[in-house]
Parts: structure tokens; sequence; C-alpha cells
């Protein structure tokens, strides 16, 4: 991120010598800004996303008592299993997609101001203000 918002600061350095360049001139902790956020971000996108699918598998095949009490929304999803398990799996991670995108917001702005926010609660906090 450093690389993208002053591209002219590290012109012509490999990635090896812009990690040195950082903690040379704004310390070691620069290079784990935004790390809070980021971990935090894809365990809830995790959760969402695997509990998710399981949920929506689950209500799909099990609908109103599931293909031997006749339901047709649970015979329909039987007879198109790939599709439907297809389906679950997009659902779950647009949702999951949608939890993580501002924790990831609120780690580049961090990373591009540095009196953005104290951490990633204050961040998020000031990114829903």
């Amino acid at each position: 991120t450093k690389l993208q918002t002053s591209p002219e600061k590290y012109k012509g350095m490999d990635m090896w010598q812009i990690g040195r360049e950082i903690v040379r001139t704004e310390g070691v902790g620069s290079i784990f800004t935004g790390a809070g956020s980021t971990a935090v971000g894809f365990t809830l996108h995790g959760v969402f996303k695997y509990s998710g699918f399981e949920a929506l598998k689950f209500m799909t095949f099990k609908h109103g008592g599931g293909v031997k009490a006749g339901d047709a929304l649970a015979m329909f999803c039987q007879d198109h299993r790939i599709q439907t398990l297809l389906f679950a799996g997009a659902i779950a991670e647009l949702f999951s997609t949608l939890i993580l995108c501002p924790l990831e917001q609120t780690k580049i702005k961090m990373i591009s101001d540095p009196n953005y926010a104290d951490g990633w609660v204050d961040g998020v906090q000031r990114l829903i203000r």
C-alpha cells in the first residue's frame, strides 16, 4: 500500500529495499499497521463464509421436511445439487465479503494516512460515522 500511495518515493526499489526503507524511516511497527483489521476481517470472513454455506445448504436440502416430506424446494435442490451448492457458496461469499470490505478499507486508510486512527476499532468507528 505504501508503494501505491507514494510510487515516486519507492521508484526503482525492489520489495526488500522498500521494506528496509519503511522500517528505517517509520519504524518496525509501521510494517504491522492494519494487521489487526486484516486479522479480524479475514476471521469474520471465514466464519460467515463457511457457516453461511453450511446453513444455506441445510436450509435448501431440508426445507419443509426435505425430500421425504415431498417439499418442492427440497426436491428441486436435490435434483439440481451442483447448482444449489454453487448458489449457496456464492451467496455465502457475497455476505462474508460485505463484512470484510469495511475492515480492509480501514487498513488501507490507516496505512495511507498514519493519523487516521489509533487502531482498527477506532478506524472502523470513524469509517462508520
